[in-house]
């Protein structure tokens, strides 16, 4: 059977204070390409709600009974074109894992 390794006290707060640092924040913007900004997109039209006769009071599951009959807020139509670059599909990696008994 393997002994289990022992660690200080110190050394434990040591590991702990480098993980605090290499751990991203939910709203951490470094994915982004370098140069990256944020435009606000023009609205074109708004689009209107559809219908559907077979299901006249269709309503989504978030929605109370009560609240099926208030019109949702209005769809919009954007004409904006996105750069961005082609999907490359995904990488296959090979792992080597070994147990060690």
């Amino acid at each position: 059977m393997k002994e289990l390794p022992v660690f200080s006290a110190e050394a434990i707060e040591k590991e702990k204070s480098l993980n605090a640092k290499s751990i991203k924040k939910v709203d951490d913007m470094s994915n982004f390409a370098i140069g990256a900004k944020w435009r606000v997109l023009m609205l074109d039209v708004d689009v209107p709600e559809p219908t559907n006769s077979t299901f006249p009071h269709a309503r989504a599951p978030t929605v109370e009974a009560k609240d099926a009959e208030i019109p949702p807020q209005p769809k919009k139509e954007f004409s904006e074109c996105f750069d961005h670059p082609l999907f490359q599909g995904r990488v296959k990696e090979r792992r080597i894992t070994t147990c060690e008994s």
